[in-house]
């Protein structure tokens, strides 16, 4: 995703009220993409909301501490996003999904005693079914477990360890509003922006 485009319009605005600070990104006079970050310093959340979703995240008390943590000096293809994502005590979207190509790929590396080159193609769309786009709670690892046993001499035990290791992604969103916090404060402080 072009995220220079995508923000391209977007103008940050930052209002302190002491204890809550709101750092708004969005176009000016449209709803399209906006973006609003609300940090309270006494309870130390960070609320995230708008076209990407909701989301409440525990110990960023203010946009320096987020901007300091997870963005300053680090290239933005690459934030610290994974610490970010375990830091989000809940949120109306699913945070991680499984992709289905890694999750099978993964599978047959731990699981060499699926070498039946015939079956492998039954093997793969019966695994697509189960994985394709799904979020790790609403995976269901029995039926992956079923579909492997039948083509693999380990036990049930080493199975779900298999399966559990699976190979999990960060969903793009969470990447989104981390980019469009740090255009949005890159804006309002370019002091900040390390060349």
């Amino acid at each position: 995703m072009d995220y220079n485009k995508l923000f391209k319009m977007h103008v940050a605005k930052l209002t302190d009220y002491d204890t809550i600070q709101i750092l708004e990104f969005e176009i000016p006079n449209m709803i399209t993409y906006g973006i609003k970050y609300s940090f309270d310093k006494d309870e130390k959340i960070l609320t995230i909301s708008g076209d990407f979703g909701v989301y409440v995240v525990r110990d960023f008390a203010t946009p320096k501490k987020l901007y300091d943590i997870i963005i300053n000096g680090r290239n933005i293809e690459n934030p610290n996003i994974q610490y970010f994502a375990e830091k989000i005590v809940c949120s109306d979207h699913d945070i991680y999904y499984y992709d289905v190509d890694e999750c099978i790929t993964h599978l047959f590396e731990v699981i060499p005693e699926i070498s039946d080159k015939r079956k492998l193609e039954d093997i793969k769309d019966a695994l697509t079914d189960e994985i394709d786009e799904r979020t790790p709670k609403d995976c269901n690892k029995n039926a992956i477990r079923k579909i492997l046993s039948d083509y693999s001499p380990l036990d049930s035990y080493e199975l779900y360890n298999h399966i559990d290791n699976m190979p999990i992604k960060i969903h793009q969103n969470i990447d989104i509003i981390l980019t469009g916090f740090k255009f949005a404060w890159e804006q309002i402080h370019p002091k900040d922006i390390i060349a």
